[in-house]
């Protein structure tokens, strides 16, 4: 019950956070309950429905806005399409996959552009819904995110970040982005038979608390700063949180 406790914590914690919180999660179960790589990933997606929940709460009036048609909802359709037809093929190949180098290189360009914007003066950033374009580009990044190590929330940020949005923006589309996608995820888990009983109840309403707590914290990380320092705010909590994988440790 304690390691169904502490795997929804952590992935409460970091799911919202630039690190990918499924490979952590994996690497945590597998280390201490000595599961499978399989199952440590499947459980990980499972989890993704208490952090689904947070973003569902935190999100409601954008989603009550979706429900009422318009741009918020087009923005969630093209996500969610291009999400599926994407992470479909790549979760058939992604277990005991692991990619951590490649969120390593998300991150120093991240901290690279945002030097850049600054020197240009250009950290402002664009406001409103993301076009259709760009909720394609958040689709796809997301539905390559179903690799273990690869961040989904650094990838969909630096995407709509990277093309000129506001980092608030930038972070509540790439949260919202995720709802049905982790819902998906969560329920295809749990209908395949992982997560049931009370350990898996526990690990949800953990993982939603520390969700909440989570999202939090980055929602008003990008309301105080301006792009330009943002970028080089996520990217260097990146290269911090991923420093065993520069020095070798893991």
């Amino acid at each position: 019950m304690l390691e169904a406790l502490a795997s929804g914590l952590l992935q409460g914690l970091l799911e919202w956070l630039p690190v990918s919180s499924s490979g952590q999660v994996s690497l945590i179960l597998m280390g201490l309950l000595g599961v499978t790589p399989d199952y440590a990933y499947r459980f990980s997606l499972f989890l993704h429905l208490g952090t689904a929940f947070s973003a569902l709460v935190w999100f409601r009036d954008r989603l009550l806005e979706a429900l009422r048609g318009g741009e918020v909802l087009g923005f969630l359709v093209y996500s969610y399409v291009a999400s599926m037809v994407v992470g479909g093929p790549v979760y058939l190949v992604a277990s005991g996959l692991a990619v951590d180098r490649l969120t390593l290189i998300i991150g120093v360009l991240l901290v690279v552009t945002g030097l850049l914007l600054e020197t240009s003066r250009k950290g402002g950033g664009a406001g409103g819904v993301p076009r259709p374009l760009d909720a394609v580009l958040v689709g796809v990044a997301q539905g390559f995110a179903v690799l273990p190590g690869l961040s989904r929330s650094a990838v969909t940020i630096a995407v709509l970040a990277l093309r000129g949005y506001r980092p608030e923006v930038a972070v509540e589309y790439s949260f919202i982005a995720s709802i049905p996608v982790t819902l998906t995820a969560g329920l295809y888990e749990a209908l395949g038979g992982v997560g049931g009983g009370l350990e898996g109840v526990v690990a949800s309403a953990a993982a939603f608390a520390a969700g909440l707590v989570s999202i939090g914290f980055m929602v008003g990380l990008a309301r105080r700063v301006r792009l330009g320092p943002f970028l080089v705010a996520l990217g260097l909590i990146i290269l911090a949180l991923y420093l065993p994988v520069l020095s070798g440790i893991v």
